[in-house]
């Protein structure tokens, strides 16, 4: 297992049953209103703020979506738009040389 504890050159981890492989961010010049409105976000999720933080990076690193789905969520049926969204077309590919 590579941990701190290895790279601190120990020959067995100080406390095993805690151990967990994570990273810890610290972000400076935060404005004031971006803070506030990610105050105001957490309270609506009923999280911390250090949770919401977590989850907003969760998201934006482990959910890609395609266009369709995007314009789907964001325009779909049940925000009153019907999408026809048309099935994709094989082409050549094109020769550069």
């Amino acid at each position: 297992m590579s941990c701190a504890c290895a790279q601190a050159g120990w020959s067995e981890c100080a406390s095993a049953r805690w151990h967990f492989n994570v990273a810890n961010f610290s972000i400076r010049n935060v404005d004031d209103t971006v803070a506030a409105l990610l105050r105001k976000r957490a309270a609506e999720h009923g999280v911390s703020m250090e949770e919401e933080v977590r989850r907003i990076l969760r998201t934006a690193v482990t959910a890609p979506i395609d266009l369709a789905t995007l314009a789907s969520g964001l325009f779909g049926a049940e925000h009153g738009v019907e999408l026809e969204i048309p099935g994709h077309v094989d082409h050549e590919p094109l020769d550069f040389e």
